[in-house]
């Protein structure tokens, strides 16, 4: 798919998807809506991690530090996500708890123009 297209718009497409897959968790009201939901979730996320590693690796001089530091930041996220999806919903509900992910999930399209910003030094 990345021959296709670029790498910037495969993962605004994931985001959408998974966010997509997000709400329709939110707002279900049967078993199967919920599990049609984290399908939807899983394939968007899916491309996410390797995709994100691929640019990271070209985005400068110094690949390795790019790379560690984008590893980092996802397997960090990967720990804290069920704890932060456990207390959110335990506080507010876990249809709250959906929707505010998904919001959160938005916010990073406004991040895809850094994306292909490269700095060709």
């Amino acid at each position: 798919m990345l021959d296709l297209l670029c790498e910037p718009t495969v993962l605004a497409g994931s985001i959408v998807c998974a966010c997509v897959g997000l709400l329709v968790v939110a707002s279900s009201q049967s078993m199967f809506f919920v599990i049609f939901g984290a399908a939807v979730i899983g394939i968007g996320v899916a491309v996410v991690y390797p995709v994100s590693l691929s640019i990271a690796a070209r985005r400068s001089e110094r690949p390795e530090r790019d790379v560690a530091t984008m590893s980092f930041i996802c397997f960090a996220s990967l720990t804290a996500s069920p704890a932060a999806v456990g207390a959110l919903g335990e506080m507010y509900g876990l249809r709250v708890t959906f929707g505010l992910f998904a919001c959160i999930s938005l916010l990073a399209l406004f991040l895809l123009p850094i994306v292909g910003a490269r700095s060709d030094k």
